[in-house]
């Protein structure tokens, strides 16, 4: 198994206060991700480590509930969660968000080791995708970016107690546009994809051939390395 066991999956800031932001994440999910339960009233309040981004403390809360100041590299973030479906399989997935300074809201989404193992269909290997659960995972992402008419968005495997905050438009731009394919560098994200109005149709390049696949879908140019391929564990 892969040293990282969970995914991320994190969005570019969105406009709007967080209640207002959850409310539409809760909304677009039972809609169309048909979530069991709906988003609860309680939550955790989420201590995170600027510099490493990671979750220092965690703490059971009403999440209407105010919180204090932010004390110097330190971020708050609000959490819940609720039970997703991916390919006739359901797991629990924990919902981040934050107000940011500039009055937009930052998501985050982490999905547990099942989600991935859900993905691969439960193959040792990791050589094999469940075609449904991956256009389930993929519709989830895609879809929630534009109902909050995200700019971009990225998916990369995680510890559990990271949490990256949103990614930015210059990394995802490396990924999405024609060149970053041919670096010789490691890739961290698994997904990224960017709003076709922020791509320059000139500046990207379709590639069906194999791993990272580049395509368009719903509006999102894409970078797709979510394939089967024998050495995706230790890439």
């Amino acid at each position: 198994m892969a040293e990282y066991a969970s995914t991320a999956l994190s969005l570019t800031p969105v406009n709007g206060d967080w209640p207002d932001v959850l409310a539409r994440i809760g909304s677009y999910l039972q809609q169309h991700h048909e979530p069991h339960p709906a988003l609860p009233e309680s939550g955790n309040l989420l201590v995170v480590d600027r510099k490493q981004r990671r979750i220092i403390k965690a703490r059971s809360i009403n999440l209407s509930s105010p919180i204090d100041h932010e004390p110097e590299e330190t971020e708050y973030w609000r959490s819940t969660t609720v039970e997703l479906w991916f390919g006739g399989h359901s797991d629990d997935v924990s919902i981040r968000v934050r107000m940011e300074p500039s009055k937009q809201t930052s998501v985050e989404l982490l999905f547990s080791s099942r989600v991935h193992e859900i993905l691969f269909g439960f193959d040792p290997d990791w050589t094999a995708i469940d075609p449904q659960a991956k256009s389930d995972f993929m519709r989830l992402c895609i879809g929630l970016a534009k109902e909050l008419k995200a700019t971009g968005f990225s998916c990369r495997r995680t510890d559990e107690d990271n949490l990256f905050g949103p990614p930015s438009l210059d990394v995802l731009r490396d990924y999405v546009e024609a060149g970053y394919r041919w670096l010789q560098q490691k890739q961290k994200l698994i997904v990224a994809g960017l709003a076709a109005s922020a791509v320059l149709e000139d500046q990207f390049e379709y590639d069906f051939e194999q791993p990272p696949m580049h395509y368009r879908q719903n509006g999102y140019y894409l970078c797709d390395r979510l394939w089967p391929v024998p050495s995706f564990s230790n890439r």
